[in-house]
């Protein structure tokens, strides 16, 4: 990372460096999205979890602070599996 930071502070205004930059930018988002993905098909099971993420994703995108987000889908998730039958979360599959 300190040699990134030498190289973009030596040589930023270079095409081929701003060309190399752009490119680990799009490395990023590429894991990012990734793991996402990843996660999503591991946590996300059942209509509960799906209205959850959801519920949880609009809040974010109207500002809602984290913590409230946080607190307010731990809350919410109390009754949506202990009332629908299924009583706890669903534990994430264990890898063979």
């Amino acid at each position: 990372m300190t040699v990134l930071t030498a190289l973009y502070f030596r040589a930023g205004s270079l095409p081929i460096v701003q060309a190399l930059f752009r490119g680990l930018g799009a490395l990023v988002v590429a894991i990012v999205l990734n793991a996402c993905l990843t996660l999503g098909r591991t946590t996300l099971q059942g209509w509960q979890g799906v209205l959850l993420a959801a519920l949880a994703l609009l809040a974010m995108v109207l500002k809602v602070h984290f913590l409230i987000v946080l607190v307010g889908t731990a809350i919410l998730a109390v009754p949506l599996y202990r009332f629908a039958g299924t009583g706890t979360p669903p534990a994430p599959e264990a890898k063979r």
